[in-house]
């Protein structure tokens, strides 16, 4: 049994208690009944929004023509339309083919195989009429512009001379470093004669730290690095550049300044045009002081009177 509703105490007491409660509950139906029909009047909506009409000003079947047709019903064996005449019932098969389409009576017709092969051999046979329209131009183009690689035949004798002139010009090359280590009376050193080592005993000569070797090593190094995946490789190629010019001009100074030579050839070794001439001349030349031809010349005016 369900347990009696409580009265409040002071319904006894108020003469307009009941009247209250009674419009109290009359308003609680009517909210409910609102609410209700709301919830179905969106229903109704989302349910009609679903359900897309088919419209045609013009219909034409098999048993006649209609106008402003509205499409209502599309069972399987019949259709029911409005139009401007009244109703009807039409059989599928009676509309026309692309009006079966549109209300899903007939599926769409796939693409034939021969109709696509058809397509690709028509498609060829004009790029081939294209292609053979452009070789005329083609062979102009490969006869007039086209740049054609002479053919270089190197003989064995002549190979044998270019490395053997090579050695040559580099035996001659270690020669001269020998001598300008001997006379900047540095030790000998049998480094000068292998290749890419020689600037250890020219440092040396020079009286500078062999570690600006490492500096020589950056170049071919830094691609390495970058093989190995080593991050901030790219650093050493803009650096080693700027140390090699100042290693260069260090070196060409202090190793003229060793030779007992004017601070001018140490210009001209540094020079990349008369490099070649102040090195041989460095390598040639007989030690000699650093004075300049005027203050020797003084000398010799005062030692002749």
């Amino acid at each position: 049994m369900p347990e009696p509703r409580q009265v409040p105490a002071w319904y006894g007491s108020c003469p307009f208690a009941p009247e209250f409660m009674n419009r109290n509950h009359a308003i609680r139906r009517a909210v409910s009944f609102f609410i209700l029909m709301l919830g179905a009047g969106l229903g109704t909506s989302l349910f009609a929004g679903n359900l897309v009409e088919e419209t045609y000003r013009v219909l034409q079947t098999r048993t006649g023509t209609y106008t402003n047709v509205t499409v209502t019903t599309k069972a399987d064996n019949y259709v029911f339309i409005l139009h401007s005449a009244g109703m009807a019932s039409i059989k599928p098969s009676d509309l026309p083919l692309e009006i079966q389409r549109q209300l899903g009576y007939v599926a769409a017709p796939k693409p034939q195989p021969g109709q696509t092969n058809r397509i690709a051999s028509v498609a060829a046979r004009e790029f081939s009429q294209v292609n053979q329209s452009l070789k005329p131009f083609e062979a102009k183009f490969r006869n007039e512009w086209q740049w054609r690689r002479p053919v270089v035949k190197i003989s064995s004798e002549i190979l044998l001379t270019v490395l053997l002139l090579m050695t040559v010009v580099y035996l001659f090359f270690a020669y001269c470093c020998t001598l300008i280590c001997q006379k900047a009376k540095s030790p000998r050193s049998f480094l000068v004669w292998l290749p890419g080592l020689q600037m250890i005993p020219l440092l040396r000569a020079a009286g500078m730290s062999v570690w600006w070797f490492l500096v020589c090593l950056a170049p071919p190094v830094a691609p390495l690095l970058r093989m190995q995946g080593v991050q901030g490789w790219w650093i050493m190629l803009w650096v080693a550049p700027v140390l090699l010019i100042v290693m260069h001009v260090l070196w060409s100074v202090k190793i003229v300044k060793a030779r007992g030579k004017h601070a001018f050839w140490a210009v001209l070794l540094i020079l990349p045009v008369t490099s070649l001439i102040a090195f041989l001349y460095l390598a040639f030349s007989n030690s000699g002081s650093s004075e300049t031809p005027s203050a020797k010349f003084q000398t010799r005016a005062l030692q002749g009177a």
